[in-house]
């Protein structure tokens, strides 16, 4: 499928987003920034190069599918969760420093922060549902699904604060998801993730997850 749809953030960055199987000759006009996704495979990136497009990343979907792993969810949930509505501030300065790296809201090769903030702002500003986590009072982790059907649901936006990764929020925050999910009578929890993200690749294993379609990301500024 070729999306190519130009979405504005912060008022001065326009990300022309493309998923496509084939490198092609795409209008650009309008856009600050440019993203493609592609199969993975050598094939694309000397046509992409040479349009003046840079690597940037190799994803993965991923998928569970808990009423066929017989995991108890619920049991590896170690730290208390709580669904909110209203916590942006936190759940942003959270995402902020989550993301230092991360291709789906650094735009650019050389990783601009003032970019990924602005793409982070709006993605926050669009969460509903949020389920959160504390530690001494501190929120320390969040997790943000979104319907895809009325069978599916995907994993939006998730994050926990750097100095918690070990506390098991992560853990009990995806667990915790994946339970509340199926409770709901969702089928599928899916899944985008970075090739480059081995933490999250095995938590998303350790529930189960199976993982298909790597593609390949470039990235131009206009």
């Amino acid at each position: 499928m070729n999306s190519n749809t130009i979405k504005k953030y912060g008022g001065y960055v326009r990300l022309l987003d493309i998923e496509t199987e084939v490198p092609a000759d795409w209008d650009l006009s309008g856009a600050t920034h440019v993203r493609v996704s592609l199969p993975a495979g050598r094939n694309g990136q000397a046509v992409m190069e040479a349009r003046g497009f840079v690597f940037g990343d190799r994803t993965l979907d991923v998928e569970i599918r808990p009423l066929k792993t017989k995991i108890d969810y619920s049991r590896l949930v170690r730290i208390k969760l709580e669904a909110v509505r209203d916590h942006s501030r936190e759940i942003l300065d959270i995402a902020l420093a989550a993301f230092p790296f991360d291709r789906r809201f650094h735009l650019a090769p050389d990783y601009e922060p003032k970019v990924a903030k602005a793409v982070l702002e709006a993605l926050v500003a669009e969460l509903d549902e949020v389920l959160i986590c504390h530690f001494k009072g501190e929120m320390i982790g969040f997790l943000a699904l979104r319907e895809v059907s009325d069978k599916k649901v995907s994993v939006y936006l998730a994050a926990v604060a750097e100095k918690s990764r070990a506390s098991g929020a992560g853990l009990s925050l995806y667990a915790g998801a994946v339970d509340r999910a199926a409770k709901l009578g969702f089928e599928v929890i899916e899944g985008r993730i970075s090739s480059l993200n081995t933490p999250v690749i095995n938590m998303y294993a350790f529930l189960g997850g199976t993982f298909a379609n790597p593609r390949d990301v470039y990235l131009k500024v206009m």
